[in-house]
Formats: structure tokens, C-alpha cells, sequence
């Protein structure tokens, strides 16, 4: 997350991360990342890899799951880039 509550408010420091990894390493932010924002992410950082769980809310059972719906819609995202 860049050392950030969100991805998206690190998004400094992952590239820099990124930029001194190069291709040593992967670097994988997480935290706060899914469909509306994957795109803004990777072009702001050129970080290639993601850690997205994408959960909602279940109000009957008061658990969060990952619907199939929204991984396929980062996967879109990615894809356009």
C-alpha cells in the first residue's frame, strides 16, 4: 500500500519501489484496489501485479465474499491498459 492505508494514497512510493525493483522483483500493492481504480494504479506506478480481494458486504450473514462479477471486471480493466 505504499506504507498508506489505500494503494491509491501510496501511489508515490510504490513507484518508486517499483522503479528500483525493476525486474528483480515483483512488486504487488494491495489494500483498497479494485475495478474503478486498477487502471490509475498501474499507470501511475508501472507496477504489473495486484493484491485485490474485492469483498462485499453480506448483511444476512455478516461476512464479505468476492463476487465473480467484480473479479472479471478488473480483469477488463487490466486488459485495456
Amino acid at each position: 500500500s505504499g506504507q498508506k492505508n489505500k494503494a491509491e494514497e501510496g501511489l508515490e512510493l510504490i513507484k518508486i519501489l517499483q522503479e528500483n525493483a525493476g525486474t528483480k522483483l515483483r512488486i504487488m500493492p494491495g489494500s483498497g484496489i479494485n475495478e474503478s481504480n486498477i487502471q490509475r494504479i498501474a499507470l501511475s506506478t508501472g507496477v504489473n501485479s495486484f493484491h485485490a480481494s474485492l469483498r462485499e458486504d453480506v448483511s444476512e450473514n455478516n461476512y464479505k465474499v468476492t463476487y465473480a462479477r467484480r473479479v472479471k471486471e478488473l480483469i477488463k480493466k487490466i486488459e485495456e491498459l
